[in-house]
């Protein structure tokens, strides 16, 4: 933007927006958001909007205030949606859910079963530099209470060019082969081929 004093303004304003983002957020989570995805949904909402921060300042056009605009928007939007969806599958009677998209990446799903969160296990599928599988599910032994796994998953073999995905049976999988055909299908879900080996 070549007017210096309109540059400023103007990312003021995106600075506004981006906070604005982040007051619809509170909010919505405030609702519909006191559940067991919570200490993976909360922290990757607020590093995205924040990684979107400083987009504006290499904006060379209104085209590009536009997009950067609208992927601010965007990205709320899709997570109030989705909070609100989760809620839904968590708490209230309706069809067996499918896994879902966090974010437009394609790095991140998780999915939701079927109401009784207390006595079903939910899952999530994300990249941290390495894909990583988590499950919530009811504690074994201590009744009411929940427990969760991560586990690190060990590919044999990825194409992202081709979405194609080979990975070994991760061990603390091997006695839950329900919990493995959720890794499968997390995978697929986000668009990936995937193939087990033993």
């Amino acid at each position: 933007m070549s007017d210096k004093s309109g540059a400023m303004n103007l990312w003021e304003e995106y600075e506004r927006l981006i906070d604005a983002a982040l007051f619809a957020v509170e909010k919505t989570e405030s609702v519909w958001g006191d559940h067991i995805f919570r200490p993976l949904l909360q922290p990757w909402i607020r590093e995205r909007l924040e990684s979107q921060r400083s987009l504006i300042r290499h904006a060379d056009s209104q085209l590009d205030v536009a997009d950067d605009t609208s992927d601010v928007i965007a990205t709320a939007h899709h997570y109030i949606e989705l909070r609100k969806e989760l809620f839904s599958e968590l708490f209230h009677f309706r069809a067996e859910a499918q896994w879902r998209l966090v974010g437009r990446a394609g790095d991140f799903a998780v999915r939701a079963t079927l109401q009784s969160p207390n006595a079903r296990p939910v899952f999530a599928l994300r990249r941290d530099n390495r894909w990583v599988f988590t499950v919530n599910a009811p504690h074994p032994t201590e009744p009411g209470e929940r427990t969760t796994l991560n586990v690190l998953v060990q590919q044999t073999y990825e194409d992202n060019r081709k979405k194609k995905i080979e990975f070994r049976i991760p061990a603390e999988l091997r006695d839950h082969p329900e919990w493995l055909d959720q890794l499968r299908c997390g995978f697929e879900a986000l668009g990936y081929a995937a193939a087990i080996r033993a």
